[in-house]
């Protein structure tokens, strides 16, 4: 398994936060966390990815170097190009410039914004900058993309670009990780884990059934 939780609890400023998740993700999974606001979406996105240490329990996941993450406010190079953004993690990896753009160009393509190639960041409405850090994250060839909330901006046309292309990053191998609201977007994903008040309560593994009629593992569905 690319990235395992075992019995993991987070407590922060007195507040348990998340408490008991085991959880396993492979390489090449869709994986939607799903549940109400202050659930631990979030925070859990943040211990798969290893930027949050847990306070109890055992988390083994892939080098900081190795993820990507897609956030509503994903910080970007505003005074440089579409282009020079989503070639950064490729760039910064030590990729040849070259090889770069060209991973660049076919992610932005993926996403319907390769016609932004050479516009600054600045002049993007805040949709064409979220497909823009899409992007990125799928030109860096990550092995784990983390992604909070991606489509929350996005009209129906791009949400389905981002639910698309994120359907590609793990068909190259990649595992993906996605805190949502968006039941477009979780009926996409091979896998469904539902979290409330800090619990794992479901995990569901049904590609392509919608999300409502998927049930609780070790139910039984009506005879």
């Amino acid at each position: 398994m690319l990235v395992t939780l075992v019995d993991v609890g987070v407590v922060l400023g007195g507040r348990t936060i998340l408490r008991d998740v085991s959880l396993a993700i492979d390489a090449g999974q869709t994986v939607a966390l799903v549940g109400p606001s202050g659930a631990g979406k979030s925070t859990l996105l943040g211990v798969v990815a290893g930027d949050l240490r847990p306070s109890s329990g055992a988390v083994r996941t892939v080098p900081r170097a190795d993820s990507a993450w897609i956030v509503q406010s994903t910080p970007v190079l505003t005074r440089r190009t579409a282009l020079d953004n989503v070639a950064l993690g490729a760039l910064s990896a030590g990729a040849p410039r070259r090889a770069a753009e060209a991973d660049a160009l076919g992610a932005m393509a993926a996403l319907g914004v390769e016609a932004l190639a050479d516009q600054t960041v600045h002049r993007l409405s805040g949709g064409e900058r979220q497909r823009v850090a899409v992007a990125r994250a799928m030109a860096a060839g990550s092995t784990l993309i983390l992604a909070d909330e991606p489509t929350a901006a996005l009209d129906a046309v791009s949400r389905s670009l981002v639910v698309v292309a994120l359907s590609m990053a793990a068909r190259s191998g990649a595992a993906v990780v996605v805190a949502t609201h968006d039941l477009v977007v979780a009926d996409s994903c091979d896998r469904v884990v539902r979290i409330d008040s800090g619990l794992l309560i479901e995990s569901a593994v049904d590609a392509g059934v919608p999300l409502h009629t998927r049930r609780a593992p070790g139910t039984r569905g009506a005879p």
